[in-house]
């Protein structure tokens, strides 16, 4: 009788399926090793049916001229629904707060008119949806948080580009007009909302895998009722404009 001794080598690898690296070959999980796929998002910035630019010459209601110099708002709260009305994120974080230690979703992102590719966090469910609700703005649990504090995301901090100064606090949206083009003189405001955002639009997640949700907004309905002679008609006409400025890439 002939024995013959040898050992089993057992394979260890990340045995969750919804983790980018999962590993088919692996017969067993290691500890802490996966890691798990991005969602982003790709948004078109549109003046009506063209690209928006801030070089671009705008006009009034009265048909008077100016430019937007800059523009930047912060997009926030994440949220779609498969056809069961099943809500899903992407994976919670945690920070310091003044009450505590504060679980939030981490995909706040600050859009600028000269970038259209952002990162909302990480995605470990792949449902099959059929719509899409967000915010402009930062929801009030989010207000707890120290702008001056040290080592929090860039976004809360007092020296993001959405900080406004004058009240010590996190602003939706800073716009900077040139409302005479004839003279290198600026405006800066920065307005204080949150709206809600919501439309339909289909992904289908795939597990391990990222993805990208593709939308456009059209700044044309943000500014569709201004006059550079009144500075105060430009957060009146964004606020009225946004809801339904935001729709599908097609």
């Amino acid at each position: 009788m002939i024995v013959l001794e040898g050992c089993i080598t057992r394979v260890e690898g990340c045995l969750d399926v919804a983790a980018a690296n999962f590993d088919l070959s692996a017969d067993r999980s290691c500890e802490d090793c996966c890691t798990y796929p991005l969602l982003s998002v790709s948004l078109s910035q549109k003046w009506n049916d063209r690209n928006f630019s801030l070089t671009d010459t705008l006009f009034d209601t009265q048909g008077r001229p100016y430019r937007i110099s800059d523009l930047k708002y912060v997009l926030s709260s994440w949220k779609w629904q498969d056809t069961d009305l099943h809500s899903y994120t992407v994976d919670s974080a945690e920070i310091a707060c003044t009450s505590g230690i504060l679980s939030y979703t981490p995909d706040i992102i600050i859009v600028d008119a000269k970038q259209s590719q952002y990162t909302l966090g990480t995605i470990r469910q792949s449902p099959l949806t059929d719509s899409l609700s967000l915010k402009l703005g930062f929801v009030a649990d989010l207000d707890c948080i120290d702008a001056y504090a040290a080592g929090i995301p860039p976004v809360f901090s007092n020296q993001s580009a959405i900080w406004d100064s004058l009240s010590a606090s996190r602003a939706s949206i800073r716009l900077v007009l040139q409302r005479d083009t004839s003279m290198a003189v600026f405006d800066t405001l920065f307005i204080h909302t949150m709206k809600d955002i919501s439309l339909g639009l289909d992904l289908d997640f795939t597990p391990g895998f990222p993805e990208t949700i593709r939308l456009s907004v059209n700044y044309a309905l943000w500014f569709s009722n201004v006059d550079v002679q009144d500075l105060n008609s430009f957060p009146v006409s964004i606020e009225n404009g946004i809801r339904g400025s935001f729709y599908k890439t097609p």
